[in-house]
């Protein structure tokens, strides 16, 4: 006897946003490999502030550094705010990639930063639950004031069950 469990899904579009990025989703994660150690004054939770004026800070590391922003939930994602450091060192940004994941595995490659903005705008189309700026070996200080994500939640409106004899 073999059992299938089908989710089916819709998509929550809200009114006001915008028709190509999506919505706005709150409630995001910071987190990072590699903190900077410094106190307290450069945690993940930077990420996620609304605060573009301060930032999420790694050290320098030769086995490669994540910053990284996890929504509540797996969301078709399609569009990524990035915001640099606005004071100094913004070159440190290019050549980190950035992904769409589900939990640890890579949905999406968005590319690479290869050029310094103060903000860059990714359109970016993937299903999933955490976006990640990245760079592998060795690396310089990345510092980042804010990771947005957008696009439209997706929520369970049923579950069909199937049975085969």
């Amino acid at each position: 006897m073999i059992t299938s469990v089908i989710f089916l899904l819709k998509f929550n579009f809200l009114v006001g946003a915008d028709e190509f990025k999506g919505t706005k989703f709150g409630g995001l994660t910071g987190s990072m490999k590699n903190r900077y150690q410094n106190g307290n004054e450069y945690p993940a939770s930077n990420l996620v502030d609304g605060n573009y004026d301060n930032m999420a800070h790694t050290s320098t590391s030769d086995s490669g550094i994540w910053l990284r922003v996890q929504l509540q939930s797996t969301a078709n994602i399609r569009f990524i705010e990035i915001y640099n450091r606005k004071d100094s060192c913004k070159g440190r940004i290019v050549g980190l990639s950035v992904f769409i994941k589900q939990d640890e595995e890579v949905v999406k490659n968005c590319g690479e930063i290869e050029e310094v903005k103060n903000m860059y705008e990714i359109a970016c189309f993937g299903k999933g639950n955490i976006v990640e700026l990245s760079k592998e070996g060795n690396t310089v200080l990345q510092n980042i004031a804010e990771i947005e994500v957008f696009g439209q939640e997706l929520e369970t409106i049923g579950t069909v069950f199937m049975e085969n004899a």
